[in-house]
C-alpha cells in the first residue's frame, strides 16, 4: 500500500471513514483507521483491502483506481468514491452509506449514483486493489 499517515490530514480523513458502511449492492464495509484497512463482506465471503493517502490529491485511495476526497468526507456519510481519473468528480463510481436509521442515506434499495451515471460494480477488481482473501467458514 501507499502512504498511511498516523497524523495530519490523511489521518483525519481516514478517521472520518472509520467504521461500518453499506454499499450499493447489499455488501458491507468496515474501515479500521489504525491500519488503513477495509474489510468488505458480501454473499461470497470477505476480503480485506488496504487504503492509502495521496497528499497531492487530498484523497484516500482504494488501490489505484478509486478515491474519496477528504473535503467531501463526514463521519455521518455518505462516502462518494470516484474513479482516479475523474478529478472533476463528474460521475460517482459508487457510494457508501452508514447503516441503520442514523445513516445519511436514502432507503437501501434507492440508487446512489449521481448525475445519471450508469450503475457500476461497487467492488474494485483485485487487479487494481491488492488484498488478502479470506472466506467465512460455511455452516
Amino acid at each position: 500500500p501507499g502512504p498511511q499517515p498516523a497524523s495530519g490530514s490523511g489521518s483525519s480523513a481516514v478517521a472520518k471513514l472509520e467504521g461500518k458502511w453499506d454499499g450499493n449492492r447489499g455488501e458491507t464495509y468496515e474501515v479500521a483507521a489504525r491500519d488503513w484497512s477495509c474489510l468488505k463482506v458480501d454473499a461470497s465471503g470477505s476480503r480485506k483491502y488496504h487504503l492509502s493517502w495521496n497528499a497531492q490529491r487530498s484523497a484516500i485511495f482504494w488501490g489505484e483506481r478509486f478515491c474519496v476526497y477528504a473535503a467531501d468526507l463526514t463521519s455521518a456519510g455518505p462516502a462518494k468514491w470516484y474513479r482516479a481519473e475523474d478529478r472533476a468528480k463528474a460521475n460517482c463510481a459508487f457510494t457508501w452509506r452508514r447503516p441503520g436509521p442514523g445513516g445519511s442515506g436514502s432507503s437501501p434499495s434507492a440508487p446512489s449514483m449521481s448525475r445519471g451515471a450508469a450503475p457500476r460494480s461497487s467492488v474494485p477488481s483485485s487487479a487494481t486493489a491488492p488484498a488478502a482473501r479470506t472466506r467465512r467458514p460455511s455452516g
